[in-house]
């Protein structure tokens, strides 16, 4: 993840202790988490849970809970099962 710059490890030392190295986000991360929330959703709807999850993701404002989707070209949510999936070749002669 570091050689592909999803994560920085940029070294630090506290008083008295030798170097170390922490896990620091990118712009790469940021993105990757969308997809982390989408597995995370596969997982509570597939899995059986024996705990709750450890890592809930909510607004910034509201402190709601929010969900991955698919979304059209103008932002709205499309429902699974109206979406389909070509080949890019297809995909792009599909589309116009």
């Amino acid at each position: 993840m570091i050689d592909h710059g999803v994560l920085e490890r940029p070294p630090y030392q506290e008083p008295g202790q030798r170097t170390r190295h922490a896990y620091d986000i990118t712009p790469a991360d940021e993105e990757l988490r969308v997809v982390m929330v989408a597995m995370q959703q596969w997982g509570d709807a597939h899995i059986p849970q024996t705990r709750s999850p450890r890592v809930l993701p909510v607004t910034i404002d509201t402190g709601e809970h929010v969900r991955a989707g698919v979304l059209d070209s103008k932002g709205r949510v499309v429902a699974g099962p109206d979406v389909a999936y070509f080949p890019a070749s297809v995909t792009a002669t599909a589309s116009t």
